[in-house]
């Protein structure tokens, strides 16, 4: 008798379980993530979700994507493997998405948080995984390749200008655009220097359009190497230098530098701050990336007004 009533009870909780409804189900049901659940839908991957799993979906809400292009990259970055509550991925801190970027999840005192970006409380269990509803687009993890330059700020923000500061470094620098990265490269081979992000390239105005004068690779610390001539390779030392930066990610296309080039101008006039040099552009990745994920940030360095 107990043993059947035992019976009873698991096969009734299996049959409770069952009948929760898969991701994609529970998508379709919250009207706050319509958007979400369309470009799913229009990427083909709705279908997977109803599929055994399990999986674990980061949901912006509509508001949070509204007037944003969603596309497969988009969605990748918000999809995970494994079942995954709020807690167990705060206690796990990094869990790794399908783009296979790490993105950092914690437990603050406002509420979980993904990437930076806040969880609303609310974690819609299905059959084959877990929905957690976030007031936002995760963010392009930057991804840095090399080590940077002693005393150098950290990489980014992405779409937005800061006001950086910069400390005396030294540079190995030659004439002309991308093609003078192997002279480069076996200039600091030659010299037992290791490679460091970003890489430098000096820019000039054509009309509206900046091109490449020089390039440079960045040396870790002021003190290596020794300055002078060595072949077609100067080595120089740079002072301390104060920019505004713009940071985005590739293609670098003629439109989009125009634009980080329409921010920075508007930011130089709103902090009455004046050009001191001249335009230079910041590359953290190598070929290696792929395009759309690679890092930029165009720079201008500034003064105050005299």
């Amino acid at each position: 008798m107990r043993s059947a009533l035992f019976l009873v009870l698991v096969l009734g909780g299996t049959a409770l379980a069952d009948e929760r409804p898969t991701l994609a189900t529970a998508l379709k049901a919250r009207p706050d993530l319509a958007a979400f659940t369309k470009a799913l839908d229009r990427a083909g991957l709705l279908a997977t979700l109803d599929g055994s799993g399990p999986f674990t979906i980061l949901a912006p809400t509509d508001a949070a994507l509204e007037g944003k292009r969603v596309d497969r990259d988009v969605i990748a970055r918000h999809l995970f493997a494994g079942s995954w509550t709020a807690a167990d991925a705060a206690k796990a801190g990094r869990l790794k998405n399908a783009s296979g970027d790490e993105i950092e999840f914690a437990a603050t005192d406002d509420g979980a948080r993904a990437g930076g970006v806040a969880l609303l409380g609310t974690e819609v269990v299905a059959r084959n995984g877990v929905i957690h509803v976030i007031d936002g687009i995760l963010p392009i993890p930057i991804r840095v390749e090399a080590s940077v330059p002693e005393g150098f700020p950290a990489p980014g923000p992405a779409d937005e200008v800061t006001l950086k500061e910069y400390p005396r470094y030294r540079a190995a620098r030659a004439a002309g655009g991308m093609g003078s990265f192997w002279t480069l490269f076996n200039h600091i081979k030659k010299h037992d220097i290791a490679m460091t992000a970003p890489v430098e390239m000096s820019m000039t105005e054509a009309g509206e359009l900046l091109t490449t004068t020089d390039m440079a690779f960045l040396y870790g610390a002021p003190e290596m190497g020794e300055p002078g001539r060595d072949g077609d390779v100067d080595v120089v030392d740079l002072e301390p230098t104060r920019v505004l930066s713009f940071g985005m990610f590739g293609p670098l296309t003629a439109e989009r530098v125009k634009e980080a080039r329409r921010a920075i101008g508007e930011r130089l006039e709103r902090d009455g701050l004046a050009t001191a040099g001249d335009w230079r552009l910041l590359g953290y990745n190598s070929p290696m990336v792929p395009e759309a994920r690679r890092f930029y940030e165009l720079q201008l360095p500034v003064a105050a007004r005299p």
